[in-house]
């Protein structure tokens, strides 16, 4: 289980190394500077689906996401049943290879959480809406300009609930157009 200090810091290292990415790395930059994304993925046995915005200037971009996790009973782990789950999102991120069709990124952003019927302690069931920091690291490959295709790490974490999990990870294939 990751820390709260473990997500902080890999925050942390992401905003400085967006800070320090160079005027020079815009070169190679396409004049293409807004993409939506597909994405599917899933945690714990349980599929997550989603999409994703993102509207470049140079290697910085603005992001703004939303997912939905699926309910499955079955899938067990430290805290329980995975409930449902809706995430949206906005941060910034920054691509740190971007040369001939290939991108490399990592994008902290602020996420909102809502899970939907979170088994508590005197056997009932709550809804519960809570935020915390996210990280995406991914890779895209471009196909024909206008397509992309990759996979991404998802690290979220929660703040100010205990009622599910502080922290968790997860993965997504991610399918996108260039426009």
């Amino acid at each position: 289980m990751m820390k709260k200090n473990t997500l902080t810091k890999a925050i942390i290292a992401a905003l400085i190394a967006t800070f320090s990415v160079g005027a020079n790395a815009q070169e190679g930059v396409e004049d293409i500077d807004q993409e939506i994304r597909w994405l599917v993925g899933g945690k714990g046995l349980a599929t997550d689906i989603g999409a994703e915005y993102e509207m470049r200037d140079g290697v910085i971009g603005k992001a703004f996401y939303a997912q939905l996790g699926k309910k499955r009973e079955t899938a067990e782990g430290t805290w329980g049943v995975n409930p449902e789950q809706w995430l949206l999102g906005a941060g910034y991120a920054v691509h740190l290879r971007d040369a001939s069709n290939f991108d490399v990124y990592v994008a902290p952003s602020i996420a909102l959480i809502f899970q939907k019927e979170v088994p508590n302690a005197s056997g009932g069931k709550d809804d519960v809406f809570t935020a915390g920091p996210a990280l995406k690291i991914g890779s895209l490959y471009t196909i024909k300009r206008h397509f992309t295709v990759g996979a991404e790490f998802v690290m979220l974490n929660n703040w100010f609930s205990d009622k599910i999990a502080p922290s968790q990870t997860y993965g997504n294939a991610v399918v996108g157009y260039k426009f």
